[in-house]
């Protein structure tokens, strides 16, 4: 097994500058990515040869691995980046300006075009190639595991023929700082498939020791095959110039229409980019990096997820690590939709941006885990109440056991919006151990709105114990609370709440007398009594919610009472009767078809 591992972070002395062969050290960050890498081939497989470019920053890398696996290093200058000669820490941009010819020949033709003084892709290939062959029958022929750690120049040549890449999509395959390329060899040395590994999360190593040469049960590396009728008499010297130049033209004009204002022009080129499939990745990938935001990137993104694709997945998640908070919630929000395993999104609740971290949430309360309880009620103490809200909002969700301890220290929360979404989160969870402390908020809470949904969750609770609050707060006089405390009185039942939804049927407020009726039919068979005698009121209105709520009861005693309403001398207590018999027989006559088997 060959790995190609390019360096970590190195210290820029400025953003955009060409660096081949200009000897820079590893930054603080590329020293911090070697360690990474060394802790994963400490649990997973352990290289039996560490092969370095003889670079600074390779070397550095290098020995940082060797320190830890007990290796030794072999440094040689044939793995070295490509010499950029005249071209060598200048800027990316002046270049273009002032040989616009030569900067433009060399995204052309990158496997015969040379800077003054510098190497093509070629001179590369035919340098690193010979010691690369060597290196693969070394490791299949003794089954062991080397570690080679080049440049990106190196491994995007090594790969461009492996893969028998066009010429013209050269420089479209990004390389990641710090990422692993392993290569799986068969018996006589030849590369029959690969993999591609970003720097490991640290949090998501392996733990145990691993002592044979082998992949550790925990690691699972998800290999693509070559294609078989590329190079079937071994690795070539030369690039392989295979796609014209009619692709990269489709990729450039399907990228430009991405911006335009009519949304069925921009689905229509990312219909073209997704046939197009991996190729336009790196386009699109700058896309996303390219400021302001605007339609052309939100567009691309589209793009990435209708493609579905291990590497358009792999391109979104690299969207993670961005500076740019945009950028990192874009990915967020695409990585839902593509049904992205839980480690990305566990990773974002860390995230300096809020909307990040509220997109994290969202997406572990859509997937559902049970484990997920203490990450997302760590975010109960979140700077942003907007991501306190909905974590409360996820622990619901969740129906876990144990998250009334969490949503009952939510309640005491400064933001009314928590408080509210803590309360909607015990109901809809069903904690009822959460009873007392519910009491407590009907007594002291403010806020409109958390107080109608704490009175609603004691209702659907059916505590016998919220009466007295719950009346209490019927004398404060808002419409809307007193409405929705005579519904939680009808749900709770008991002779308190049937005297009190009687006098308030006798209310010249309509709307609180109507819902004391509907309450009072909630109760059912308790309240027929009441509502009988009701019958007689001197009121109109009183005796035609009377006559209401006895038909919603739908007992086949109430008909009877219902029957003599008929005869009373108001229009609108008799219109009522109609309506309430009418109701009872509709009832019967389902039941009745329901028995004989839906058979009239």
């Amino acid at each position: 097994m060959i790995c190609l591992l390019r360096h970590g972070e190195i210290e820029k002395p400025a953003h955009g500058l060409y660096i081949g062969q200009t000897d820079l050290p590893l930054s603080e960050t590329g020293r911090e990515q070697a360690q990474r890498w060394a802790s994963f081939f400490t649990t997973s497989f352990r290289p039996d040869h560490i092969v370095s470019s003889d670079l600074l920053r390779t070397t550095e890398t290098a020995h940082i691995l060797a320190s830890r696996l007990e290796v030794d290093v072999h440094s040689d200058p044939r793995f070295r980046e490509i010499d950029l000669g005249e071209w060598e820490g200048v800027s990316m941009q002046h270049i273009k300006k002032t040989q616009f010819d030569a900067w433009s020949s060399r995204g052309d033709h990158p496997d015969t075009f040379r800077p003054p003084g510098g190497e093509s892709f070629n001179d590369v290939a035919e340098r690193v190639f010979p010691l690369f062959n060597a290196l693969s029958v070394q490791s299949a022929l003794k089954n062991e595991t080397i570690v080679i750690v080049t440049h990106a120049g190196v491994i995007r040549t090594l790969f461009h023929s492996l893969l028998g890449l066009p010429i013209s999509s050269f420089f479209v395959q990004r390389i990641p700082l710090a990422a692993l390329y392993v290569l799986d060899a068969d018996e006589t040395g030849q590369i029959r498939r690969y993999s591609v590994l970003p720097c490991p999360d640290p949090e998501y190593l392996p733990k145990e020791h691993v002592e044979e040469n082998t992949l550790s049960s925990t690691i699972r590396l998800p290999f693509t095959a070559l294609p078989q009728n590329i190079n079937p008499d071994g690795i070539p010297v030369r690039l392989v110039p295979r796609l014209d130049p009619e692709l990269r033209e489709v990729i450039e004009q399907s990228i430009e229409r991405l911006g335009h204002p009519d949304m069925a022009e921009r689905y229509l080129a990312g219909s073209a980019l997704c046939r197009v499939g991996d190729a336009a990745l790196s386009a699109l990938l700058d896309v996303l990096h390219s400021k302001p935001w605007g339609t052309r990137q939100d567009a691309a993104l589209e793009v990435l997820k209708r493609m579905e694709n291990t590497n358009a997945t792999f391109t979104i998640r690299r969207l993670m690590d961005s500076k740019d908070d945009r950028i990192r919630l874009g990915g967020i929000k695409a990585l839902r939709r593509l049904s992205e395993t839980p480690e990305a999104f566990l990773k974002a609740l860390q995230d300096s941006n809020w909307e990040v971290r509220q997109q994290a949430v969202f997406a572990l309360s859509d997937i559902g885990r049970q484990d997920f309880l203490e990450p997302i009620a760590a975010l109960l103490r979140d700077e942003h109440y907007i991501v306190r809200s909905n974590a409360a909002n996820a622990l619901g969700r969740l129906r876990h056991p144990s998250a009334s301890k969490h949503l009952i220290d939510a309640l005491q929360d400064e933001e009314s919006r928590v408080r509210s979404m803590a309360i909607w989160s015990i109901r809809h969870a069903e904690q009822f151990d959460a009873i007392d402390d519910m009491l407590a908020v009907l007594e002291t809470e403010t806020d409109k709105d958390s107080l109608l949904r704490c009175i609603r969750t004691l209702g659907e609770f059916r505590s016998i114990k919220a009466i007295s609050g719950l009346l209490t707060r019927l004398q404060e006089g808002c419409p809307a609370i007193q409405s929705e405390v005579l519904c939680a009185l009808g749900r709770i039942g008991g002779q308190d709440a049937l005297e009190t939804l009687v006098r308030f049927m006798e209310s010249v407020n309509s709307e609180l007398a109507n819902k004391a009726a509907w309450s009072l039919a909630a109760m059912g068979e308790p309240a027929r009594a009441v509502l009988e005698s009701l019958l007689s009121h001197p009121n109109d209105n009183t005796r035609s919610l009377a006559v209401f709520a006895l038909g919603r009861i739908g007992l086949a005693q109430t008909a009877e009472s219902i029957y003599k309403a008929l005869k009373d001398e108001s229009v609108i207590v008799r219109d009522q009767a109609k309506k309430s018999l009418d109701r009872l027989k509709g009832r019967a006559s389902s039941a009745k078809t329901f028995q004989n088997g839906g058979r009239r």
